[in-house]
């Protein structure tokens, strides 16, 4: 019995750390996270095998017992190779011929076992079980141990110098393997020589571990790197480069608790309006209509430097001045408005602006502030167009 504690706990501590990837879809949504679910179901059968190996062993079961279980017990050895290769081939994500050379070398692996496996049955070459149920090793064990030992090598070295020679995202997953590869390949090659030690469950055990903290860290990165991407299409409009409507809701949000609360200093609003863009779009097509609201942004944000820019709709856009920028707003606004004059008689682009302040007295939201703005706005839009109001 004492034989089958390794395992058992080996067994315990697999469910315990991994109890998301065997019973969540999102705990097993990382790279390879399906067949990494394979190779553990493969470790806990080899682990429940060797339970019953040691139990067994105490209590001097049937030589046909006896048999069974050590024929499983070498089965069970050769799916976790070819289950090994797999989820290494699928987590690693990489095409190149060593990777998938090793993941063919793991099949051919397993091929290769079950056929000496099914040799044994009529000539014993790998074990034998005597009539007082006494376990022999024959030369073939060592093969299989000794494959199995092999591909742990081969994947170790591998991952290695992958994560020596990589400074990218790849480089946590070529630890993960490193750390497993590296203590099963140490744990098995004893096994081949102590079959009465639980070697190989003992490798499992501190190796599974070692893997899963690093698959979770790396796991962890991604979605940091999916969240950081998520927040940035959320938050930039893709266009443009500049503030999407979602963050301006947002600032709008917090001046008006701002305001409401009596704490909001003086700032001012500028609305921005692209002439003439329908026409543009009309006439040359979205491609020449999206290279004039990037130019139109260009002017904006050459004049008010030093602020966030905000894309409220196609053609519209604000600016919210505040500390030093508000202080010069005026000299920022006769700037602007020079700009497209001249543009206007250059044929460049034309953008129509108003500007608003805060007044402290009268304005309870900030919605009140960018009203006069926008009205202040469609006053330059007509003047530019020669339009009387």
């Amino acid at each position: 019995m004492a034989y089958s504690i390794v395992s058992i706990l080996a067994i315990a501590v697999i469910f315990i750390v991994n109890i998301d990837v065997f019973f969540t879809k999102d705990g097993r949504s990382f790279r390879g996270g399906k067949y990494y679910l394979l190779f553990l179901l493969s470790v806990v059968l080899f682990l429940a095998v060797d339970i019953f190996w040691g139990v067994a062993y105490d209590i001097n079961k049937s030589v046909v017992g006896s048999y069974i279980d050590a024929v499983l017990y070498f089965i069970a050895i050769a799916l976790t190779v070819l289950m090994w290769g797999l989820f290494m081939y699928k987590y690693l994500d990489k095409k190149n011929r060593f990777v998938q050379s090793v993941f063919y070398i793991g099949l051919v692996t397993f091929v290769v076992q079950i056929g000496i496996i099914i040799v044994n049955f009529f000539v014993p070459i790998i074990f034998s079980i005597s009539d007082d149920c006494a376990f022999t090793s024959l030369p073939f064990r060592y093969v299989i141990l000794g494959l199995h030992v092999v591909m742990l090598v081969l994947t170790t070295s591998y991952s290695l110098y992958e994560a020596v020679v990589d400074n990218g995202v790849s480089r946590k997953r070529h630890i993960a393997i490193f750390s497993f590869g590296i203590l099963m390949a140490v744990f098995s090659s004893i096994q081949m020589f102590l079959y009465n030690i639980p070697m190989n469950s003992t490798g499992f055990l501190l190796g599974l571990v070692a893997l899963h903290t690093f698959v979770i860290e790396e796991q962890k990165y991604e979605k940091k790197l999916e969240l950081d991407q998520t927040k940035f299409l959320v938050t930039v409009d893709a266009l443009t480069g500049v503030k999407s409507k979602h963050v301006y809701v947002d600032i709008e949000s917090e001046i008006d608790h701002l305001i409401a609360e009596g704490k909001m200093n003086d700032f001012a609003v500028v609305m921005f309006d692209l002439n003439g863009l329908k026409a543009i779009n009309d006439a040359y097509g979205h491609e020449a209509g999206d290279i004039y609201i990037k130019s139109g942004v260009r002017l904006i944000s050459n004049i008010f430097t030093n602020t966030p820019i905000y894309r409220i709709g196609g053609d519209e856009f604000v600016v919210i001045l505040e500390d030093g920028n508000y202080d010069k707003r005026d000299e920022l606004l006769k700037e602007f408005e020079e700009a497209v004059d001249h543009n206007k008689e250059n044929k460049g682009v034309i953008i129509s602006s108003g500007m608003s302040i805060y007044i402290k007295e009268t304005d309870n939201t900030f919605s009140q502030v960018f009203v006069r703005a926008d009205k202040s706005m469609y006053e330059r839009k007509h003047r530019l167009k020669g339009e009387r109001l």
